[in-house]
């Protein structure tokens, strides 16, 4: 129940994180291992 708080409280700041990533995924090519460090965060 925590778990689906908290996703809900941080949805918003999840897809702005996620989009600056993608941002800056294009702008200055972060290697893979980036993206899949931020994944691990967004996972309860």
């Amino acid at each position: 129940m925590i778990c689906i708080v908290s996703a809900l409280l941080f949805y918003g700041f999840i897809v702005l994180l996620f989009y600056g990533f993608i941002v800056l995924w294009f702008r200055n090519a972060l290697p893979p291992e980036d993206m899949l460090l931020f994944s691990k965060y967004v996972v309860c």
